[in-house]
């Protein structure tokens, strides 16, 4: 009764390999990882989720989603050219994409797209105006009544 497993102990030491367990197979995608980081030094309250993230590739597993801080969003596109962008929002930032936020992808790869929105400071108040000026008068103008 116990031959099976004396024949299983024997197998690992005389061929270990073969009880070894498959390698894993080859990533066929690759990963990126989007990072929506909010910079509001000028008043501004908007936060990662605020924005909308649209990602164009060749099968991506997200292409549109909100966006977030770190540790940020990751999905898979195909190997192949691909691009991050934001929608506009119409709120008063202003973006911009760090590297890797388009290019190509291979298979294995694991790259980090950082967007960053920085609010737009306040306009400056307003000058004062001027005083208007004195008002003129024309002296030929006068007539002089006696």
């Amino acid at each position: 009764s116990d031959m099976q497993g004396i024949f299983e102990a024997i197998g690992e030491t005389v061929c270990p390999a073969l009880t070894a367990p498959p390698p894993s197979p080859a990533p066929t995608n690759g990963t990126i990882i989007v990072i929506t980081h909010v910079v509001n030094d000028s008043g501004g309250t908007n936060v990662a989720g605020d924005f909308i993230v649209n990602v164009s590739g060749l099968n991506p597993s997200q292409s549109s989603f909100y966006g977030s801080e770190s540790p940020g969003v990751s999905l898979t596109l195909d190997p192949g050219p691909y691009s991050v962008s934001q929608a506009a929002s119409g709120l008063l930032y202003v973006k911009s994409l760090g590297a890797n936020c388009s290019g190509s992808i291979s298979a294995g790869d694991v790259l980090t797209c950082a967007i960053t929105d920085d609010d737009i400071p306040p306009p400056p108040a307003p000058l004062p105006t001027a005083p208007p000026p004195p008002a003129t008068v024309n002296i030929g103008s006068w007539q002089e009544v006696p």
